[in-house]
């Protein structure tokens, strides 16, 4: 059975298995989804678009996917827990600011050793309802 006709599946944890390559498109199809975990893998390129019909989706990890970028933080905002340590946030402006926004996080880390933070003081306001925020002290620029 190929791991994409599972239209029904809740979690799906794909992390530390030392893929190659981009991000299967096919998880863009999988709209039951609810956990995913992507993270300690060598993919390449750009997060797939297709994600953004991951509505279900609470809890992402793309830990230390080094070689991938995200560009498009639109279909995060119904997550609860984002892992994106050692992930490049690409061309998204004001990142950090859009992801401390999201009304429904509880759990955000953001740690990399090479991740520079720029929040703007009057327009980050973390959602009341994170609890856990994990970013690199030595990158964070009050602005």
């Amino acid at each position: 059975m190929f791991i994409g006709s599972m239209t029904r599946l809740k979690y799906l944890d794909l992390s530390n298995n030392n893929f190659t390559g981009t991000v299967p498109m096919f998880i863009g199809s999988m709209t039951q989804l609810r956990y995913l975990y992507l993270g300690l893998n060598d993919f390449i390129g750009t997060i797939p678009s297709e994600f953004q019909n991951l509505t279900n989706l609470q809890e992402l990890s793309l830990e230390s996917l080094n070689g991938c970028t995200i560009e498009n933080l639109d279909w995060l905002s119904h997550l609860e827990g984002l892992d994106m340590s050692s992930t490049s946030l690409g061309k998204v402006d004001n990142s950090v600011n859009e992801i401390l926004s999201l009304k429904k996080l509880l759990y955000l880390s953001l740690d990399s050793g090479g991740l520079i933070v720029q929040i703007g003081v009057a327009r980050a306001t973390p959602q009341p309802r994170l609890r856990r925020v994990k970013i690199p002290l030595n990158s964070i620029f009050v602005m």
